[in-house]
C-alpha cells in the first residue's frame, strides 16, 4: 500500500527507508525570512545558526582528492562576464552539500546593489534550478513538459535557459552513498540496512518519480554524468540551444577550502568574495526539525570525514567492489572518477586515515553520524517557487 504525500511517499514494505510526514502533520512554518525562505518550522526548536570564519578553521584537503579547489566548468566564465550572466541557481543530488553551497554563496559572494536589487530578496544567488535542484539535467530541456507544469515534488517546472549559471555539486561516491544511507532522501532497498551500503548489489530503488535505478552507484553515475558531461564542454563547442551555462563543484572543496572554492565560483561571474575574517562559513548543520538530530557539525566533520572514508572502504566486500567498478565503467562514469580524484581503489590513497585500533562499536558509531550537509533540503517560499526569475 501507497501513500503519497506531497514530497515523498510511504511505502509499506520492509527494507524501503524512506518516511514521509503527512502534509497535515506537517509543522506550520513561522513566516518568511529576508531572503524569500520559510522561517523555521514553530513546532520544532529554533535552530542553531552558528557562522564560523572559514580563516579560524583552516584544513588540509585529502591527499586522495588531489590538488583543490577543483571546478568543472571554469573554462566558460570569460564568456559569461562576456554575456553580462548575473543569475546563479544550486542544484545537486540529495546528500551532496547543495544547502551549504547555497549558504555559503548568498553569504560571501560581494553583489553590486545594482544586479541584486533585480531578484526577490535582494539577492541574485537562487536556492534552486528551475527545473528542480535534485533533478535529472535532462528534465530542464525544453521540450521535456509544457511551461508551468508542476515537477514530482510539487515545484512549478521552468525550462533551462542561458540567462543563468546553474552551480552544481559533487560527493565523492563513496561518501554519498553512506550518507544517503543515513540520510535517505528517496525511496531505495537497503539490503542489510545495518551495514549499508554494503551489500552494494542491493541499493535498488526509485529516485522520486523520475526512474527506478539498480544501485546508487548507477544512479550517482547517471545523475552526475549528465552534468559532467555539459561542464565538460566548452560552450562554443556546443550546438546545443539548452545546454546550461554551469559550474560543477566538489563537496569536498567546499568542506575542506571553502574560501578559495566560493571566490572563484563568485569571480566567475566578475563578483568579489569576503576574504580572511570577513568569509563566514556556516559551522551548525543547515537544517532543523526532528530529521536533523544527530548531524554532526563542519568542525567534525572535517576530523572525521576521512576516517570515515577509510572505514567504508574497510566494510565493503570484493564483490561489493567488483559491482562497483562493473558499473562505474558500464556507466562511463570512470572520467568523473579521475577528473576529481575520486579514487576508491587504491588502498594507499584510501586509508589517509588508519582505521586500525577502533572496535567495531566505535566504526559503527562513527559511520552512523551524519555529515555536514546530509540531508540539504529546505523548503522554499510561495514567492520563490512562482517567481519567473527563478
Amino acid at each position: 500500500m501507497m501513500n503519497c504525500f506531497v514530497v515523498f511517499c510511504l511505502v509499506a514494505t520492509e527494507g524501503l527507508r524512506h518516511i514521509a510526514v503527512p502534509r497535515s502533520q506537517q509543522p506550520v512554518f513561522a513566516g518568511t525570512r529576508p531572503n524569500g525562505h520559510r522561517l523555521r518550522p514553530t513546532a520544532f526548536p529554533e535552530p542553531k545558526m552558528i557562522y564560523a570564519s572559514a580563516a579560524k578553521d583552516a584544513a588540509e584537503l585529502p591527499r586522495v582528492y588531489g590538488e583543490g579547489p577543483h571546478i568543472l566548468g571554469l573554462q566558460n566564465c570569460a564568456a559569461y562576464r562576456e554575456q553580462k550572466l548575473t543569475r546563479m541557481e544550486i542544484a545537486g543530488m540529495p546528500n551532496s552539500g547543495t544547502n551549504m553551497l547555497w549558504r555559503t554563496l548568498y553569504d560571501n559572494c560581494i553583489v553590486p546593489d545594482a544586479i541584486a536589487t533585480r531578484y526577490p530578496g535582494h539577492h541574485n544567488i537562487g536556492w534552486q534550478a528551475g527545473h528542480g535542484k535534485h533533478n535529472y539535467l535532462h528534465i530542464g530541456q525544453p521540450a521535456f513538459k509544457e511551461q508551468g507544469q508542476k515537477t514530482d515534488i510539487g515545484m512549478t517546472w521552468k525550462p533551462i535557459t542561458k540567462d543563468k549559471v546553474i552551480v552544481t555539486t559533487v560527493k565523492d561516491p563513496i561518501q554519498w552513498m553512506a550518507s544517503t544511507c543515513r540520510a535517505p532522501y528517496f525511496n531505495f532497498h537497503a539490503g542489510a540496512s545495518d551495514k549499508c551500503p554494503s551489500p552494494v548489489t542491493q541499493l535498488s530503488g526509485r529516485y522520486f518519480a523520475d526512474s527506478s535505478f539498480k544501485s546508487l552507484p548507477g544512479i550517482w553515475s547517471d545523475w552526475t554524468g549528465e552534468y559532467f558531461r555539459n561542464n565538460d564542454l566548452p560552450i562554443d563547442q556546443s550546438n546545443n540551444e539548452s545546454q546550461p551555462q554551469a559550474l560543477m563543484v566538489r563537496f569536498e572543496d567546499l568542506l575542506f577550502k571553502p574560501e578559495e572554492t566560493v571566490a572563484q565560483v563568485c569571480g566567475c561571474l566578475g563578483y568579489g568574495s569576503k576574504r580572511g575574517e570577513e568569509f563566514q562559513i556556516l559551522e551548525s548543520q543547515a537544517k532543523w526539525g526532528r530529521a536533523h538530530e544527530g548531524a554532526t557539525n563542519r568542525s567534525q566533520t572535517l576530523k572525521q570525514y576521512t576516517l570515515k572514508r577509510s572505514a567504508l572502504l574497510a566494510r565493503l566486500t570484493n564483490e561489493d567492489k567488483a559491482f562497483m567498478k562493473k558499473t562505474f565503467e558500464e556507466s562511463q562514469a570512470e572520467p568523473i572518477l579521475k577528473e576529481f580524484h575520486y579514487d576508491w581503489s587504491n588502498p594507499g590513497l584510501a586509508l589517509y586515515k588508519t582505521i586500525e585500533g577502533k572496535s567495531t562499536a566505535e566504526i559503527d558509531q562513527l559511520l552512523a553520524s551524519k555529515d555536514w550537509g546530509d540531508e540539504d533540503e529546505e523548503e522554499p517560499s510561495d514567492q520563490e517557487m512562482s517567481d519567473p526569475t527563478q
